[in-house]
C-alpha cells in the first residue's frame, strides 16, 4: 500500500518586539533577530523595512497545503536626544613665553534624562562620561553627545578640536654698521626690523626707529640688542658698536706779511700741523716748516687744504702775496767846475721827477732837470720813490 506524506511549510517563529534608535537603519535581519521560537531562514518579510510598525515574516505553504506559516515583530523607533555643545577657551601664550588657560564650556547642556557622554572617535567608540582635560600645547580632537538615560540612544555625535596658542620667540635681532666718514659717525640698523616688536639694549640709551635705524647709541660703547612681542623675547645680538666721525684737520688760516722794499711778501699757515698734507690751488705752492708757505707767485690768489691721510678740510680763504717793492736807481750827480762868473753846479744825470731827493746834510734840493743851486758844501743825495 503505498501512503502520499504532505510536508509543512517551514517555522516563522514566534511575535517579537524591537526597538531602535531613530538613527539606525532597519534592516531584515535585524527583524529576524527579533523573531522567538526557532524561525527558519528564508522567508518573506513585508512590508519592506522602514520604521516603525508590524513587519510580518512569511514561510509560504507547499502545495497542495494553502496555509503559510507566519510570525510578526512589531518595531518601536525612538527619538533621539538634542545635541549638547561644547565650545573652548584657547591657551594663549603669555609673558614669560608660556601658554597658560585654555579649558572646555558645556554651553548647551544634555535635557533632563540624558547624559553627556564622549567618544574616541565619531562612530561612538568607548563611551565614557568622564570629560577630557584640555591640552594646553597640542590640538585635541573630542567627539560627544547627549545619550539617553532609558533607550540608550544618543544625540547627533558633535565633534570639536581645539587650537591651543603658540608661543613664538622673535628672530635674534641681526644688525649692520656702516663705518665712520668724515661727515658723520658710523651707523648701525636691525636688518630684521618688525615694527610690531620691542627692541631692548644692553647697555641702555638706544633706540630702535623706523625700519630698524637704531639712533642715541654712544660711539665706541659695545651693545647687544634682544626682540621682544610682548610675550617671548629673542636672543640677545651679536655685539655691536659704531665709530664717531673721523677727524676732520682744521680749515688752514693763512697770515700774510706785507712786501718790503728788501724782500716780497711772505705767506704762513698759522695752525699748520707736521702730521697733515697741504694742497694749493692753483698749485705750485708748498708749506715747509712752521708753515712757513714758499714758492708763491706774487700777485696770484691761492686757497689750501689741509688732509689727514683720512679726511681733508674745507678751503682756506683766498690770499697772495705781493712783489718786493721797487727801489729807485741811486742818485748819479755830474758837478761843473766853477768859473770866475759862476760857482759850480751840480745836476743828478738820472733825475726822475716821480722821486723825491733828499740831501745831507739838509738844504739843497732838486730841480727841474736834477740841477742844485747850493753849492758851497759836500753833500749826500738819497732819492725815494
Amino acid at each position: 500500500m503505498v501512503v502520499d506524506g504532505q510536508a509543512p511549510p517551514p517555522s516563522a517563529g514566534s511575535d517579537g518586539t524591537l526597538a531602535i534608535c531613530f538613527y539606525t537603519t532597519l534592516t531584515e535581519a535585524l527583524l529576524f533577530g527579533a523573531l522567538t521560537g526557532s524561525p527558519a531562514t528564508g522567508g518573506v518579510w513585508s512590508p519592506t523595512p522602514d520604521g516603525a510598525g508590524p513587519y510580518t515574516y512569511t514561510q509560504a505553504a507547499i502545495t497542495p497545503c494553502t496555509i503559510d506559516n507566519t510570525a510578526t515583530v512589531t518595531v518601536t523607533v525612538y527619538p533621539i536626544p538634542s545635541a549638547p555643545l561644547i565650545t573652548t577657551t584657547e591657551s594663549t601664550c603669555q609673558s614669560g613665553c608660556t601658554l597658560s588657560g585654555g579649558s572646555f564650556t558645556v554651553s548647551t547642556a544634555c535635557e533632563l534624562g540624558t547624559t553627556l557622554t564622549y567618544y574616541s572617535d565619531n562612530s561612538g567608540s568607548d563611551p565614557t562620561t568622564t570629560a577630557p582635560t584640555y591640552n594646553q600645547t597640542t590640538p585635541m580632537t573630542i567627539y560627544y553627545a547627549c545619550v539617553d538615560d532609558v533607550t540608550g540612544c544618543h544625540s547627533a555625535i558633535q565633534t570639536l578640536t581645539t587650537v591651543p596658542g603658540i608661543c613664538t620667540t622673535p628672530a635674534t635681532p641681526t644688525v649692520d654698521v656702516t663705518a665712520a666718514t668724515c661727515k658723520a659717525a658710523g651707523t648701525a640698523t636691525i636688518t630684521n626690523y618688525d615694527a610690531g616688536n620691542t627692541y631692548a639694549f644692553t647697555p641702555i640709551g638706544p633706540t630702535a626707529g623706523a625700519g630698524g635705524v637704531i639712533s642715541d647709541m654712544t660711539a665706541g660703547t659695545s651693545y647687544t640688542v634682544t626682540a621682544d612681542n610682548g610675550s617671548c623675547t629673542s636672543e640677545a645680538s651679536a655685539t655691536f658698536s659704531i665709530d664717531a666721525q673721523l677727524t676732520t684737520p682744521a680749515t688752514p688760516t693763512v697770515d700774510v706779511t706785507a712786501a718790503t722794499c728788501n724782500a716780497a711778501g711772505t705767506a704762513t699757515i698759522t695752525n699748520y700741523n707736521a702730521g697733515n698734507t697741504y694742497t694749493f690751488s692753483p698749485t705750485g705752492p708748498s708749506a715747509g716748516a712752521g708753515g712757513v708757505i714758499s714758492d708763491m707767485t706774487a700777485g696770484t690768489s691761492y686757497t689750501v687744504t689741509a688732509d689727514n691721510g683720512i679726511c681733508t678740510s674745507v678751503a682756506s680763504v683766498t690770499f697772495s702775496i705781493d712783489a718786493q717793492l721797487t727801489t729807485p736807481a741811486t742818485p748819479t750827480v755830474d758837478v761843473t767846475a766853477a768859473t770866475c762868473n759862476a760857482a759850480g753846479t751840480a745836476t743828478i744825470t738820472n733825475y726822475n721827477a716821480g722821486n723825491t731827493y733828499t740831501f745831507s746834510p739838509t738844504g739843497p734840493s732838486a730841480g727841474a732837470g736834477g740841477s742844485d743851486q747850493r753849492h758851497d758844501r759836500r753833500f749826500k743825495l738819497y732819492s725815494h720813490s
